[in-house]
């Protein structure tokens, strides 16, 4: 109440009526604004309710103070349907009306007792360069599959060696022999993250075998691309994808993505921004929109004209109609975006021969 408030026009000497002290309340009831802000601690000899629980991401995760910087959080649980009580033998519901929905994950199935088995390789003598290490190990594929990934001393396969420890011969352009021992270090079940990775590497390869560019972190279709001439603009239709495991099941998830390109090279580009800047600003104006920008070229990159500018430039964005039109093309309903990935998934299927040598194990889509 405003009587009840210590003013600064009050008279010295001014006392306010004594109230009297409410204890806390124990129910856990906020007392104030201040109070809200802060999570409500239990008090002492009560527990929070069994019911409750939380995935093993979660139980891990450490708040910062305030005014800390903020931390991205990742659930690292992967069976979390068993740390959850309602959803623990079903996820069906038990009201309300069944709708049908479509998602963009797909379930990789491979054969029963499926392992990764890991090599560490040895040259004697040492070989340096890790283009030499895997063209010399590559000289055995005949031994090892067609199925592999090599960093330039771990070796993964989808297949066991005869042996533990096995010792072949490989020689040089110079003529010399080199000895190349191959050791058995470890076998990864096929949840583990080693051999998740082993996936995308391996299916990487595959978007790489149906003629797919990587860009980025990203795959692109440059023989399919959308040209819109008005606003001088080329958009390649492309893939992102990823695999990981998700309960019981390892599932590709992919999703359709868009790389803008230009019909400007970087010379054109730097011939308008020559007659668009004072003279002395025109090296600081350069440095400035091209630095950090993403080029594309073909094989004789030693000339600058054929360097294809990607993305987009602030001015852009900022032209309402451009964008506009660019929506029509990236933005995609829902009944399009599956007919797109469809398309990806199809076109794997068509050619299940490869999918299976290089999914290797016979891994299948559904």
């Amino acid at each position: 109440m405003k009587a009840q408030q210590t003013l600064p026009s009050q008279p010295p000497g001014f006392r306010q009526p004594q109230q009297p002290r409410v204890p806390p309340s124990v129910s856990g009831d906020p007392g104030g604004r201040g109070r809200q802000r802060g999570p409500q601690s239990v008090p002492q000899g009560q527990r929070r309710p069994e019911g409750l629980q939380i995935s093993a991401g979660f139980q891990e995760l450490s708040l910062a103070d305030r005014g800390g910087r903020r931390r991205d959080f990742h659930d690292i649980g992967v069976n979390t349907r068993q740390a959850i009580e309602h959803v623990q033998e079903s996820k069906t519901g038990s009201s309300g009306i069944m709708i049908k929905l479509t998602a963009n994950y797909f379930r990789l199935m491979s054969r029963p007792q499926w392992a990764l088995y890991q090599y560490h390789v040895c040259y004697n003598p040492e070989m340096e360069a890790r283009r030499l290490r895997s063209a010399l190990l590559f000289q055995h594929e005949e031994l090892i599959g067609k199925t592999h990934a090599f960093d330039g001393s771990i070796l993964f396969l989808p297949k066991k060696l005869g042996n533990k420890v096995t010792e072949v011969f490989s020689r040089t352009r110079n003529g010399e022999d080199v000895k190349i021992t191959i050791t058995l270090t470890n076998e990864l079940p096929p949840t583990s993250p080693t051999c998740l990775q082993f996936y995308n590497i391996i299916f990487r390869r595959l978007l790489k075998m149906l003629n797919l560019q990587q860009i980025g972190r990203n795959y692109y279709n440059p023989g399919d691309p959308i040209s819109i001439p008005d606003h001088r603009l080329m958009v390649w239709p492309g893939f992102t994808s990823s695999i990981l495991q998700y309960e019981e099941s390892i599932m590709l998830c992919t999703d359709v993505s868009y790389k803008v390109l230009r019909s400007e090279t970087v010379l054109d580009f730097m011939y308008g921004l020559y007659y668009e800047v004072e003279e002395q600003r025109f090296r600081d104006a350069c440095a400035k929109e091209l630095i950090g920008l993403i080029v594309l070229t073909n094989l004789t990159f030693t000339q600058k004209k054929i360097l294809l500018l990607t993305g987009l430039t602030e001015k852009m964005r900022n032209d309402f109609n451009m964008m506009k039109d660019l929506s029509n093309h990236t933005r995609l309903p829902p009944e399009q975006r599956k007919r797109e990935i469809g398309r990806l998934i199809d076109y794997i299927r068509k050619y299940a021969t490869l999918v299976s040598s290089v999914l290797l194990c016979h891994e299948k889509i559904v």
